[in-house]
């Protein structure tokens, strides 16, 4: 999970490379059944980048990071934020 910490650091906030780096670190905190963390990390990504400025990437990470939470009643917002997205 560093990798993606470490990228987003060096990125600015809201950029299309930080977001792609904390989608990348929201799946992996979904990996080890962290679903607020991941979920948290997804909303501040969500609440930072415009939706018409979010790369096809993220928004297919932030899909595949539903699936990975999906059951988990935090990720029901979440879901809806993402099926909002298109």
């Amino acid at each position: 999970m560093a990798n993606p910490v470490a990228s987003a650091r060096l990125k600015r906030v809201g950029s299309p490379g930080w977001a792609t780096a904390m989608a990348v670190h929201a799946r992996a905190e979904a990996a080890q059944h962290q679903a607020q963390d991941a979920v948290g990390l997804a909303e501040n990504l969500l609440e930072a980048v415009p939706f018409n400025a979010l790369r096809v990437n993220t928004v297919t990470r932030l899909r595949d990071l539903v699936g990975d939470l999906s059951g988990q009643s935090a990720a029901r917002g979440l879901e809806e934020r993402v099926r909002a997205l298109g």
